[in-house]
């Protein structure tokens, strides 16, 4: 509420149609109701300048939600095709090659842990040499992949494992069983969470479960499939049940490179992107 100030000075008997201010005191009074005037037009007009911009942003965020709710993972997979193109889903890869180079991949980059594996297939004949080697040595062989100590435990544990409970170092049984009993065994071996899980399946056992690494969760939480409190464990679940079972492979492989490429953690280059028209994190 503003308060009206009103200023009372005599006509100008002069004729020359001004206001006659005849004395100091009156003179003061003047400048002031002026100054207050000025003061109450400069913050009214304030007032209806922040007025009209909420106006706006609550317009435009009206806008985007309209826009961008709910994400369609199919439009997301069908756009992620587009520019990557299709990619044939082929599990013929040996369960334990991928279970040991997964476990390697954990923590460094797939320069070093590629490394570490051909240095790991070069340096012991078999999986049955390297259960039977000591820790020290097979940690020696895969030190290019860093933290070599404590994978090197977690593979000898986990072959070790295996020949025991399978009566040699396969996991061949598997294939027989369903995703979910075959997730629940691998799971079991020291070490193994639900990403080293879901890569022995897709990518040996043709069984569509997928694996979320970071790219893949990045990118999830900005097209908004995920929430972005979600935990990374949670996230396997989340958008497994979203996603077509043959389309899993090719889902996987395009987010991983799309995380690479364009949604990078840092700078991503939204300007770039396949999928900024439905990305409700766009900067575009």
């Amino acid at each position: 509420m503003f308060h009206i100030f009103v200023c009372h000075c005599e006509p100008d008997t002069s004729g020359r149609g001004n206001l006659r201010l005849n004395s100091p005191a009156k003179v003061a009074s003047a400048l002031l109701c002026l100054a207050m005037t000025s003061v109450l037009q400069s913050l009214a007009m304030t007032v209806r300048s922040l007025a009209r911009t909420q106006n706006k942003a609550s317009l435009h965020q009206q806008v985007r939600h309209d826009i961008f709710e709910p994400m369609a993972i199919e439009e997301v997979i069908e756009l992620l095709e587009q520019e990557y193109g299709p990619k044939e889903w082929q599990p013929d890869r040996d369960p334990i090659d991928v279970l040991i180079g997964t476990i390697l991949s954990q923590n460094t980059s797939d320069a070093n842990s590629g490394r570490a594996f051909a240095s790991l297939k070069a340096s012991f004949a078999s999986w049955e040499a390297v259960a039977s080697a000591p820790t020290e040595h097979i940690a020696g062989v895969i030190k290019s992949g860093g933290l070599s100590q404590i994978k090197a435990a977690r593979i000898k544990q986990v072959l070790e494992q295996i020949e025991k409970e399978q009566g040699r170092i396969s996991l061949d049984s598997l294939k027989s069983k369903t995703m979910a009993e075959a997730e629940t065994y691998l799971m079991r071996l020291p070490g193994v969470g639900h990403k080293t899980a879901s890569c022995v399946l897709l990518f040996s056992l043709g069984k569509p479960s997928l694996p979320v690494d970071t790219h893949i969760f990045r990118v999830a939480k900005r097209l908004g499939l995920i929430d972005s409190k979600v935990s990374i464990e949670k996230a396997h679940s989340l958008l497994q049940e979203q996603i077509p079972p043959a389309k899993v492979y090719q889902f996987h492989i395009h987010m991983i490179e799309h995380g690479r490429k364009i949604c990078r953690a840092r700078q991503p280059r939204c300007h770039r992107c396949i999928l900024r028209g439905v990305c409700p994190s766009s900067l575009c």
